[in-house]
């Protein structure tokens, strides 16, 4: 129980622990919790934590199905064989799933109706887009049914959006609602509707309210990062440097320059215009090739001033380090150029150039 409290009191910390120890702790105590929090920091192993990830999202686990009772399984078994007492236990709850979901338009005359879609078209380079048991689109506790009507747009579905129509003449009563998703909950968006009298709601995401749209920082952080391990190039010195920005920086308040510079020292290079470029631009680099004979003209576009982010590619099959910049470059290969392929680790753009 002591250690736990200990830890709890660490989690809930902002503050930097001063020369005399840490804050709320004796000296002694203050000892045996660095210790301990040193013995947890040196037990995450990146090859076992990437392939429990990649057991656990290999397929949907939507709660309920069979997925998620394999799911349970797997973290019991790596329990158990962790030496922890062990019990999975079952529950009986409500829950909803689509089988089918089906939306058609019909046509002035109503003979033609057309089927819209509802599932995303899967992607070549991502697998699991054409996973056959992913969730179709629904609203949770829908009721089953078959409804046909007029449809009214009503904009993101909000009790000023009904107002509005309201103020047009135009009532919602028995007819089906149409809505953008975002600036507001969806499960208010149905209860607006069932308020009004809506046969049903059908909600959509607008791409320009979406994705890219609205900021690139989240996508963005993780892959400046998988970019910089890959500059690095060295596992080992990476796995380093991430440790190392728990222990250095432990318990203290720290500023983006301070990473930035820890990062880059650390690293043994000089990564001021890749963090420049990455976080203070929404430019994605953009490389920028042709190949003649057994030439490569290359450069990057996009970019901050003094940008020179090298990148791995491969030539005929063979890996080939780069360093482009602003300015045109030329890479002369032993034999005619037939193949060539960007490594897909770094976060850039490719245009090839007729």
């Amino acid at each position: 129980m002591r250690c736990w409290l200990a830890l709890s009191l660490v989690a809930v910390s902002v503050a930097a622990a001063d020369d005399a120890g840490l804050i709320g702790f004796t000296a002694e105590s203050g000892r045996r919790q660095r210790e301990t929090e040193a013995a947890f920091l040196s037990l995450p192993q990146p090859e076992s934590c990437e392939a429990h990830h990649r057991e656990l999202t290999k397929a949907p686990h939507t709660a309920g199905t069979e997925g998620a009772r394999r799911v349970a399984a797997y973290v019991a078994d790596r329990f158990r064989e962790y030496g922890l007492e062990t019990e999975v236990v079952s529950y009986d709850v409500l829950l909803s799933s689509a089988r089918v979901v089906q939306v058609e338009m019909t046509t002035a005359d109503q003979t033609r109706p057309v089927r819209l879609a509802n599932r995303e078209e899967p992607i070549p380079e991502d697998s699991g887009s054409a996973e056959p048991t992913l969730a179709l689109p629904w609203h949770a506790y829908a009721r089953s049914g078959d409804v046909e009507g007029e449809v009214v747009y009503a904009n993101h579905g909000r009790p000023e959006d009904y107002a509005a129509l309201s103020g047009l003449g135009i009532d919602v009563k028995d007819k089906i609602v149409l809505a953008r998703s975002f600036k507001g909950y969806r499960g208010g968006k149905s209860l607006e509707a069932e308020k009004r009298g809506a046969l049903a709601l059908v909600t959509y995401s607008d791409p320009s309210e979406d994705g890219y749209v609205q900021g690139d920082m989240y996508p963005k952080g993780g892959n400046m990062l998988h970019t910089i391990r890959h500059i690095i190039n060295d596992d080992a010195k990476w796995l380093a440097i991430l440790r190392g920005l728990n222990t250095d920086f432990w318990h203290q308040t720290v500023s983006t320059e301070q990473i930035e510079s820890y990062i880059s020292r650390k690293g043994g290079l000089d990564l001021s215009k890749v963090f420049d470029q990455y976080l203070r631009t929404t430019q994605i680099p953009l490389l920028k090739y042709k190949v003649n004979g057994k030439t490569l003209s290359f450069n990057y576009e996009r970019v901050v001033k003094g940008f020179a982010m090298p990148v791995r590619v491969s030539i005929n099959g063979k890996e080939v380090a780069i360093t482009p910049t602003e300015t045109s470059q030329n890479f002369v290969s032993p034999a005619e150029i037939k193949t060539f392929e960007v490594n897909r680790n770094f976060y850039i753009d490719v245009e090839k150039q007729p």
